[in-house]
């Protein structure tokens, strides 16, 4: 067993991190937890750990599953998607409602919306934050036993409804869909819940299931293809029952036809998953006795969320944080699905 609990943090590289915190802050409504150092780690240099000076969001506590490290680099080139990086992260939202809401306000503030989109797991809308990073935010349900029984979750492949698939959709009444008053303010009931997953990609499903399973002792949740992209697998995994938070996952894109990612503004440097602090070291053992590189483990984190962490790497290379995680998670109180 890992320890593992869920996510832990995403950081992101930034060109201009006013403007980064007026839209995490301002517009999305997270609560600014000051600038404290960031794990770094170095996608040339699998298992190198090194810190940056970060802002920190997160929600009031600062807890685990909740947090967002903006790392500013004004000279940074634009960043791309693509093999060995994260395609997006997604920020969880109670329900549909709160998602017309959310849309209405970015539509509002001058920042264009996909969506909503149904994905039958959960709906989501997407944007893209200053830099281009895409932000997706999923609602918390209906949740992964939709389609397959609570104890077989993940066993078996599950194509997308046809209705869904990018092909198929009513772009139309889509696009058309309002919430028909301003949205001015976060109310408690649009409040961001914390971290819902993170997307990255990967050159082999197979081999990445390796490693996010078989090393990192997450649970497969559903086995199913990319609703935008049907040739493609998208395949989750979670703790537990896979309760938004606690979910990795990846997209299974060609590298014939998928660059690199080219890493930059508007990239996540790094997905951080959260462990129990006394199985961070005999974690992080068990990948260096696997032959992945691991760091020796350091701390990081603004007052009052600080955690050890280290740093290891998917087999693509994309850098992935083992940091520990004490007292309450954001996602504690989610419903397990």
């Amino acid at each position: 067993m890992s320890g593992l609990l869920g996510l832990h943090h995403v950081a992101l590289v930034s060109r201009d991190l006013a403007r980064t915190a007026d839209f995490y802050g301002r517009l999305v409504g997270l609560r600014d937890l000051g600038v404290a150092p960031a794990p770094l780690a170095d996608p040339e240099r699998p298992g190198a750990l090194a810190e940056a000076d970060a802002r920190w969001f997160g929600d009031g506590g600062g807890r685990a599953g909740s947090l967002l490290a903006v790392v500013e680099r004004r000279d940074a080139p634009a960043g791309h998607p693509g093999v060995g990086g994260t395609h997006h992260l997604a920020l969880a939202v109670t329900d549909r409602d709160a998602l017309l809401q959310w849309k209405r306000r970015f539509l509002d503030a001058g920042v264009p919306v996909t969506g909503i989109l149904d994905r039958h797991y959960f709906q989501s809308i997407y944007v893209k934050d200053p830099d281009g990073t895409i932000v997706e935010l999923a609602t918390l349900g209906p949740g992964w036993t939709v389609d397959e029984p609570p104890d077989a979750i993940g066993a078996e492949h599950r194509a997308p409804p046809d209705d869904m698939v990018v092909g198929n959709r009513d772009r139309a009444r889509i696009e058309a869909e309002r919430w028909p008053d301003a949205v001015p303010e976060i109310t408690d009931a649009l409040r961001i819940r914390g971290l819902h997953h993170v997307t990255a990609i990967g050159a082999d499903i197979e081999r990445t299931h390796a490693f996010v399973a078989g090393r990192l002792g997450m649970r497969r949740v559903k086995r199913t293809s990319n609703f935008d992209d049907p040739t493609s697998f998208h395949w989750y995994w979670g703790v537990g029952g896979g309760a938004p938070g606690t979910l990795v996952t990846y997209f299974d894109r060609d590298p014939a036809r998928e660059p690199r990612v080219r890493m930059g503004a508007g990239q996540v440097a790094h997905y951080a998953v959260a462990a129990a602090p006394d199985t961070l070291a005999p974690l992080a053992d068990a990948l260096r006795a696997a032959g992945l590189p691991t760091s020796a483990p350091a701390a990081f984190g603004p007052d009052g969320a600080r955690f050890d962490a280290v740093a290891a790497a998917d087999p693509d290379g994309q850098p992935v944080i083992v940091a520990t995680a004490t007292g309450a998670t954001s996602y504690d109180a989610q419903e397990t699905r």
